[in-house]
């Protein structure tokens, strides 16, 4: 997995477990390795504008494995296959045509799973990607969350204070949006240093004209932080 490709992943985890812990356990779960592979060399395809029909054979490979055992009910269904799911949903959304289908098969997943997120770990991490794919489809599309949002509630990232829980709590109360109350305490209760150090409202300051303002921030997290509070 590319560098800039698992930063963008791990963007709201501090531990970093897709870039640091997934291509580790890939070395004894096929799953995992197409998935990745799948998944990089189409972010690799889209960074050079170099067509490579590669990622579309990785990526027929892994369904050929997953689709099997979510059709089991014997089945474990365990943090790996929810990382692989994500990791193919990633995958499907550079797609040319998003067809949602593992959109749809990590939310059956995930909802029918009731201790992912409260397991931590990679388990957590994977769950709160998927929240961030489902918003984003929700927003463009028009249509309802697909995952159960209550079962977020068990995360860490209510306990915890790093920059990265702070960014995934905001993310959550994006998703459900009547809850205009709790945007407004989320923002009382943020660190001083999440207040942009630089803030340009004009983007006067830069020689690309664009239609957004130019805000400063000191970690990748707080960018995203705010990003959610807006569209709230």
């Amino acid at each position: 997995m590319s560098l800039m490709s698992s930063f963008q992943i791990d963007i709201c985890d501090p531990s970093k477990r897709f870039g640091r812990e997934v291509p580790k356990r890939a070395r004894q779960l096929p799953l995992l390795a197409y998935s990745i592979l799948a998944f990089s060399s189409r972010h690799q395809v889209m960074i050079t504008g170099i067509d490579d029909e590669s990622s579309e054979e990785y990526h027929s490979h892994a369904p050929r494995i997953l689709i099997p055992i979510l059709d089991d009910p014997m089945s474990s269904l365990d943090e790996n296959l929810l990382a692989a799911a994500v990791l193919l949903r990633l995958y499907e959304e550079m797609c040319d045509v998003d067809t949602g289908t593992h959109l749809i098969g990590c939310a059956r997943l995930w909802n029918n799973i009731p201790d992912f997120i409260a397991e931590g770990g990679l388990s957590e991490a994977a769950s709160w990607i998927l929240l961030r794919q489902n918003l984003h489809i929700s927003l463009i599309k028009g249509e309802p969350m697909q995952v159960d949002l209550n079962k977020y509630r068990r995360s860490r990232s209510f306990i915890d204070t790093t920059d990265e829980d702070f960014a995934n709590r905001i993310i959550l109360v994006c998703c459900q949006a009547h809850l205009g109350k709790e945007v407004a305490l989320w923002h009382d209760s943020i660190p001083a240093h999440y207040h942009p150090y630089h803030a340009d409202m004009e983007s006067a300051s830069t020689s690309v004209k664009s239609a957004f303002p130019v805000v400063w921030m000191m970690n990748p997290a707080q960018g995203q932080c705010i990003a959610y509070f807006v569209t709230e």
